[in-house]
């Protein structure tokens, strides 16, 4: 898998960050759940907040996950030691995950990687988080 194999994988996106209106910056665990879960960039934005996270900074992964949990959010982390992206990819695995590399959180839908940055092929995902039950789901069940 090249570079260009991953460009064309990859839809850019910032998760409705510039329509919520909300000014924020390093904020791709944000994008990433808000994506992943099917959720509002301004919801995962609060979640954010409640476990901790101050506008304009990084955030920790496992503790926006920790909170997303007690929020409803219902996922499984995977137990994939250090893989690269290329070789997650090439998995074929069906799905939404919070993927996390060093210094960095992206989603992957169905395949596709959803980010507003590239990632390179050969980058380590050090945490994958597969989402049970998003936002999707949960209102067709509820019809």
């Amino acid at each position: 898998m090249t570079r260009h194999d991953i460009l064309e994988m990859t839809i850019e996106t910032d998760g409705g960050q510039k329509l919520s209106g909300i000014k924020d910056n390093n904020a791709c665990t944000i994008v990433a759940l808000s994506l992943a879960a099917g959720i509002p960039y301004e919801e995962a934005f609060q979640i954010g907040k409640q476990a901790g996270r101050k506008t304009g900074c990084g955030f920790y992964t496992k503790k926006l996950m920790a909170q997303a949990r007690k929020n409803g959010i219902e996922f499984k982390k995977m137990k994939y030691q250090s893989i690269t992206l290329q070789k997650f990819l090439g998995l074929g695995l069906v799905g939404r995950f919070v993927v996390k590399r060093k210094g960095h959180a992206f989603a992957i839908i169905g395949g596709i990687i959803h980010d507003g940055l590239f990632n390179p092929p050969m980058s380590r995902l050090t945490e994958i988080y597969k989402i049970e039950s998003h936002r999707l789901e949960r209102i067709k069940a509820m019809r």
